[in-house]
């Protein structure tokens, strides 16, 4: 924490950046929150009580699942001096493997692939695309919105496409509806902090209406007006690896668009939260 009772995003990454070099210098790791795009102060003024972090293993050092494990008890050896009643699980992905970190209600959510390109770029890459996977089904699966957590990671895409510069191709929401998934977001966040249950619950019908009323229509939009501007402008062919399935996909983009929104992100990663 700071003095000005902001989360500390700085302290945060070299504490990330720590475990990933005490598990192996080889491994690359990013720990975006998603509302760095936003650019505003306030949400790392609230209690922040679910955090992420995406390790890049390089082809040949072993399986991933092993090496999100092996991240998870560099990162508890780390919190067991710093904050223990800070930190309570890690959750390791891909698998299933839980690490109890320390005695707090904060938990971490890993999750580990192979890449052998920059994995912040591998990530810009990912939200650029991952409308348009949304839209046409790419990456979405029956039933998959019956889990809180699915819901609440498709609002978080939501309101990101709001903020960067896919707003003005369809990407904007109203006012009602950025209400509407802020609540929704605070109320999941709330109970997991009151129960100590950070997945596995079950999705309402609110969380499900709002999938499909707002993170569904907005996507579909996007989708519409990326395909007219392809028609007239400079486009480019774009294959992604989804940051926490085994799934890729391959999708075009006019060439405009995805440099501006790449350029965003990165932009965003890089500089959200110093000052404050």
């Amino acid at each position: 924490m700071t003095g000005t009772g902001a989360f500390d995003v700085a302290a945060w990454r070299h504490m990330v950046a720590q475990a990933a070099s005490g598990a192996s210098p080889r491994i690359q790791a990013i720990c975006p929150f998603g509302f760095e795009v936003t650019h505003d102060p306030r949400f790392i003024r609230r209690d922040l009580s679910r955090f992420y972090v995406y390790l890049g293993i390089p082809a040949g050092l072993g399986p991933p699942a092993d090496w999100a494990v092996s991240f998870a008890r560099s990162f508890g050896e780390i919190a067991a001096r710093r904050a223990p009643d800070y930190w309570g699980v890690a959750n390791c992905g891909p698998g299933d493997t839980v690490v109890r970190l320390g005695g707090g209600h904060r938990s971490v959510d890993i999750r580990a692939f192979q890449v052998d390109e920059d994995l912040l770029d591998v990530y810009a890459r990912f939200v650029c695309t991952v409308p348009l996977a949304i839209a046409d089904g790419l990456c979405v699966a029956p039933g998959m919105f019956d889990s809180e957590g699915t819901c609440r990671y498709f609002f978080q895409l939501s309101v990101m496409f709001h903020h960067l510069p896919f707003r003005s191709g369809g990407g904007e929401l109203s006012s009602k509806e950025m209400e509407t998934l802020s609540l929704l977001m605070r109320e999941i966040s709330a109970r997991e902090r009151a129960t100590g249950t950070a997945v596995g619950a079950k999705s309402t019908p609110e969380q499900r209406s709002a999938v499909e009323e707002i993170v569904m229509p907005q996507t579909g939009r996007l989708r519409d007006h990326m395909r007219e501007s392809v028609a007239r402008s400079d486009a480019v062919a774009v294959r992604v690896q989804d940051i926490n399935t085994p799934l890729t996909w391959e999708v075009t983009l006019p060439s405009a668009l995805y440099e501006a929104n790449g350029a965003a992100l990165l932009h965003a990663y890089r500089h959200y939260g110093h000052g404050l």
